[in-house]
């Protein structure tokens, strides 16, 4: 049985596995991956590809590597040009894989690989045209049409935590702008409103880590709302307002056959049913017949299976590059 190896490198952990071509995660294996610039990167990759071949091994027999990372990629040539959004180092990644491996590769940025995994293996087997909202530490959504991910000319198509939407216009972003998204609805976003309206109240038991560099914890902020805290209470309500406008207004851009909402805050259920709740009186879902989902990969397995999808489309021919 042909299976593949899949890689997704993220800003604190790297895993490898070997997945089917029906998205069965055969064997795995994690790694710290909080590398400080490209070339450790590369190093820290290439040295935890030695360790899963002696300790894992494979059970089958790979034939191609997908990988997602986090980042800027030219997903055409292969190259991983940054960590972050700003061009650094450009690695011939995909080479030095196939180099490594005696395998062809392809890569792609994280989010466009858990587009690919739902194309393949998941809304994708009903619908051709979908939204996939990813809901964790960060906002961002990969998009499908007529059976294609949306890359754009510099591959960064899907950035839509970057999209003001008139609420909290007065919170800065890193990307320089003041009312991103992103700053109100995600672990980010949950941890900038924490510290910012925790002045406003002073008896609200929400856990505010001193040091900035530790996020306020999501999971408590959901809790400590559904028992009432007024300050998480307007976290979580200013939250659900932030995601119906921005997926309302994606609705209008895209004309999707379904959303789909994945990441660890798509999990809540508070957070995913008040969602849902909240588009039924936007006439725009009427025209969306599947609705809105959360997807059916869970949060720590969606970038894996992804890096897999890469290689199982270019493996069947179905990508252009």
């Amino acid at each position: 049985m042909n299976t593949y190896l899949a890689l997704d490198l993220g800003g604190t952990k790297l895993m490898i596995a070997e997945v089917t071509a029906d998205g069965e995660i055969l064997c795995s294996k994690q790694y710290k991956s909080a590398y400080p610039n490209q070339q450790e990167g590369v190093a820290g990759i290439l040295e935890s590809l030695d360790d899963y071949c002696q300790s894992v091994g494979f059970k089958e027999t790979p034939v191609m590597i997908g990988m997602g990372l986090t980042g800027k990629v030219d997903h055409k040539k292969g190259i991983w040009r940054s960590l972050g959004h700003i061009d650094q180092d450009l690695i011939p990644l995909a080479d030095i894989l196939t180099k490594k491996m005696g395998l062809p590769a392809v890569l792609d940025n994280d989010m466009h690989s858990a587009a690919m995994a739902e194309l393949l293996l998941g809304c994708g087997k009903y619908c051709d045209d979908f939204i996939y909202l990813n809901i964790g530490t960060g906002l961002a959504a990969g998009l499908v049409s007529d059976r294609h991910v949306i890359h754009g000319v510099n591959n960064m198509s899907g950035e839509i935590g970057h999209t003001s939407i008139g609420i909290n216009q007065d919170v800065s972003c890193g990307c320089g702008k003041s009312g991103c998204c992103e700053r109100t609805v995600s672990g980010i976003g949950f941890d900038a409103q924490a510290r910012r309206l925790s002045p406003s109240y002073p008896n609200s038991p929400l856990c505010i880590p001193e040091d900035p560099g530790i996020r306020v914890s999501g999971y408590e902020v959901f809790e400590l709302a559904s028992k009432g805290d007024p300050l998480c209470t307007r976290i979580v309500e200013e939250g659900i307002e932030a995601l119906v406008i921005l997926i309302t207004n994606m609705i209008r851009y895209t004309d999707p056959a379904v959303v789909v909402m994945g990441g660890g805050m798509a999990m809540n259920d508070m957070l995913f049913q008040r969602v849902k709740d909240g588009l039924t009186h936007y006439s725009v879902m009427r025209n969306v017949p599947y609705g809105i989902i959360r997807s059916a990969f869970s949060p720590d397995k969606v970038g894996i299976i992804g890096a897999a999808s890469l290689a199982i489309a270019k493996h069947r021919g179905l990508l252009s590059y």
